[in-house]
């Protein structure tokens, strides 16, 4: 019998906590694309995670995947992407997806449950970007994800740029939001 993959947003600080533990484990020790000197407590968290919405793929109650959207908002700086690559998002008409991720398990290594995750988490991100009226959503990938995000819609709107100084991805748009 196949589980249900049920999409939920996180506030909860001890799922919260789940949530960065997995991004560390995915990032900083298996894709080695962030130093384990940013993160001494091995929770890889950051500024803008206070003003995300953080989406949590869950099957049989575990987390299985998750991803982060932050709307452009008047008082909160500049975002990660607009950082790195010199670009000005609409204020409360643009955001940027970020950090999306579905660790390999007994459960995620087959390509039928990493395919129904990330189909299950994208609707997610999709029902927040029509409920709060964004026109476009960008996001920053590296050249190992470009082909998945080509195929979503996104396309590639800039160079490859050190991420906060740390690996090499490009920025991409998705004008088809709405």
């Amino acid at each position: 019998m196949v589980q249900p993959v049920i999409v939920k947003e996180i506030k909860d600080p001890q799922k919260l906590n789940e949530l960065f533990k997995q991004r560390y484990k995915t990032f900083v020790i298996d894709q080695k694309a962030a130093p384990a000197k940013l993160y001494k407590d091995q929770l890889m968290k950051d500024d803008f995670d206070d003003k995300a919405i953080h989406l949590g793929a869950y099957v049989d109650g575990m987390l299985l995947g998750s991803v982060s959207v932050v709307i452009k908002k008047q008082d909160q700086g500049l975002l990660f992407i607009e950082k790195c690559h010199n670009i000005q998002l609409k204020v409360g008409e643009s955001a940027e997806v970020m950090r999306l991720i579905i660790p390999n398990n007994s459960v995620t290594n087959s390509f039928i449950n990493k395919n129904r995750i990330l189909k299950k988490l994208l609707q997610a991100v999709k029902r927040i970007i029509i409920t709060h009226n964004i026109q476009e959503v960008y996001l920053q990938t590296t050249k190992s994800a470009e082909k998945i995000h080509k195929k979503i819609g996104f396309e590639q709107i800039g160079p490859y740029r050190l991420y906060e100084c740390i690996s090499d991805e490009a920025f991409y748009l998705n004008i088809k939001a709405n």
